[in-house]
């Protein structure tokens, strides 16, 4: 039982035989035993596999953020930890989430794009600048809406010369995009 070869074996036959709820129990005890171990057959990576097919998302966020303390490389574990966590409504863990994906995979324009919407919900106005600037950087479809997004984060930044700046351009590249258009108004307001 203090095995983790052995755990990990168990776990493996369990899941063959269909018994989810053993297999995970092994994987648990697995990373009890082994907490460091990584790669595509690391026993968190196994755990969050099946708690999220057994629709138990707060096991498998125990187990993909334990793997994230360890693995710094594992795109995959990291994006779905952050979909968990956004689904979750959490703003803070959310960006923080993100902001690891974008770390292991800068030029992932749906990770840049969320970390930079969850750092301008929480306030985090610079971290928000980054992440629209590498948006856009990165060749996004829609220049329009990044550049709004990234006027948006300038003016919470109090930086409004450049946040009316980004939002002009947004309008020349799209003049009927209304967010800009209310931004631009909020802008010229005296």
């Amino acid at each position: 039982a203090g095995s983790f070869p052995m755990q990990m074996r168990l776990a493996d036959a369990y899941e063959k035989t269909g018994d989810t709820p053993a297999a995970m129990a092994a994987y648990e005890r697995a990373a009890a035993l082994a907490p460091s171990a990584t790669g595509k057959d690391s026993p968190n990576v196994k755990l969050a596999k099946l708690a999220v097919e057994q629709k138990q998302p707060d096991k498998a966020l125990a187990a993909l953020e334990a793997l994230s303390k360890v693995d710094a490389n594992d795109i995959g574990s990291a994006r779905t930890w952050a979909g968990l966590v956004a689904a979750k409504g959490d703003t803070k863990r959310s960006a923080a989430a993100y902001a690891r994906v974008a770390s292991i995979d800068p030029f992932d324009l749906d990770a840049q794009a969320s970390l930079g919407n969850y750092a301008l919900v929480s306030g985090d106005a610079a971290t928000a600048i980054r992440a629209f600037r590498s948006v856009l950087a990165a060749g996004t479809v829609d220049k329009a809406a990044a550049r709004t997004y990234l006027a948006e984060a300038y003016l919470a930044n109090g930086q409004k010369s450049e946040a009316k700046k980004e939002v002009l351009t947004a309008l020349e590249l799209a003049p009927q995009f209304e967010r800009a258009q209310d931004l631009l108004l909020t802008l010229t307001q005296p």
